[in-house]
């Protein structure tokens, strides 16, 4: 896989992110630094890989509240803002995934709507 350093800066500050604040259980703890392996996808598009999947599952998996939700919404908004992003590439990851959002990906999304 090829990082550049703004790119794994960029995802290691949000995978730092997902970690402080993403709930104690050790399960979801252990999986959530997969989502650096969405790296690529993000920026060069292709395919998903299967470990990527793994952290998002970890991530979108538990957010069974609206507070957990629309942490997930600021998380994505914040990633949709890095210079680069394929926000395409982006939007359809989750679904890639196997994961339902409801709401859109987006750089200007409103998260206080998502409930």
């Amino acid at each position: 896989m090829d990082f550049s350093s703004r790119n794994f800066v960029g995802f290691f500050l949000v995978l730092t992110i997902f970690v402080l604040v993403s709930s104690p259980s050790s399960a979801q703890n252990l999986g959530i630094w997969k989502v650096a392996f969405c790296t690529d996808y993000v920026y060069n598009g292709g395919e998903v890989p299967a470990v990527c999947c793994d952290g998002i599952d970890a991530f979108v998996g538990p957010a069974d509240t609206t507070i957990l939700r629309q942490f997930v919404c600021e998380t994505f908004k914040f990633v949709a803002r890095f210079p680069g992003i394929l926000l395409d590439s982006l939007q359809t990851l989750p679904e890639k995934c196997g994961q339902k959002l409801d709401f859109q990906i987006s750089p200007v999304v409103d998260c206080s709507k998502v409930v």
